[in-house]
């Protein structure tokens, strides 16, 4: 009975296999068991330092070699349109990381001066982190709609007027009001600066502009512990570094003025306006029949 069962098994298999490469299914091979003899996981182990210090990229199966890893060709194909936009975008992230800092760095400061504990000051942090998706959607909509120009200098009034505000603080509630707004600010400055800065770059230079545009965070950082050092001993101490952090985004704004829509998103424009056309087009013809 058993050799009947897996005859008719075999038949089966058979039978299923024909019916898919008859519909042009890719039928796979069934795959072995892996052998763990003794002498295949010895040479498994002797093999295995070798095999990973091997890159990837630059095996038999994908053909790809070494120096495509070279940023010199990404760097080339930049010219200088290009580079002012990355150098802004990269700017533009940077400041919104040393205004976001600004509180790291000073919370002993200020939870002394509103006379209450770190813990309460460091709830501003928290806001800004929690509202910083609301921000991005707010101003990824509008840079969507409107451009990528002009929302994010409305980001950067924001920035000027909030970070003004926060150094005239009197109370708890106002530091974390105050914050609270900063963070919806710095959620959408991020995908602007981010889209300024890469969107109308060749192609091929976007990998290796992504790669270093995130750093922007950590010299924000540097920038906050920096200047905080240097209004530590000041009369008004944090509140001359917020005063203070506020020139950088005006001149930000300053230097977008400078120049226009990104070409990236003008022609995305474009594309929807003709897409529409085509639409109303076909839907005019189809009600008057023909």
């Amino acid at each position: 009975m058993s050799s009947v069962r897996s005859a008719r098994s075999e038949t089966s298999d058979n039978d299923s296999l024909d019916s898919k490469a008859d519909f042009g299914i890719p039928v796979r091979e069934k795959v072995p068991p892996p052998d763990l003899s003794p002498s295949n996981i010895v040479h498994y182990l002797g093999s295995r330092f070798t095999t990973l210090a091997k890159p990837p990229i630059c095996n038999e199966h994908t053909k790809v070699d070494i120096r495509s890893l070279n940023p010199l060709p990404a760097i080339k194909a930049m010219e200088l349109h290009h580079w002012n936009l990355f150098a802004h975008g990269f700017m533009a992230w940077t400041i919104d990381a040393m205004d976001f800092f600004c509180v790291s760095v000073s919370a002993s400061s200020i939870a002394k001066s509103l006379d209450v504990n770190i813990t309460s000051i460091t709830w501003g942090l928290t806001l800004v982190l929690m509202l910083r998706s609301v921000g991005a959607v707010i101003f990824g909509y509008c840079g969507d709609r409107w451009g990528r120009k002009y929302p994010l200098i409305a980001c950067y009034l924001l920035f000027v007027v909030l970070e003004i505000g926060t150094g005239f603080c009197q109370t708890l509630k106002q530091f974390l009001g105050i914050r609270s707004l900063f963070g919806i600010a710095m959620g959408g400055c991020y995908g602007l600066a981010a889209a300024t800065a890469i969107e109308d770059a060749p192609q091929k230079s976007r990998g290796f502009l992504s790669g270093i545009f995130l750093p922007g965070y950590n010299l924000g950082y540097i920038f906050a512990t920096v200047f905080f050092r240097a209004f530590q001993t000041t009369e008004k101490e944090w509140r001359a570094l917020f005063w203070f952090s506020a020139g950088p985004p005006f001149l930000l704004i300053i230097w977008r003025l400078s120049f226009g829509e990104l070409k990236f998103f003008t022609e995305l424009q474009e594309a929807k306006r003709l897409h529409n056309q085509r639409v109303e087009e076909a839907q005019a013809a189809e009600q008057t029949g023909l």
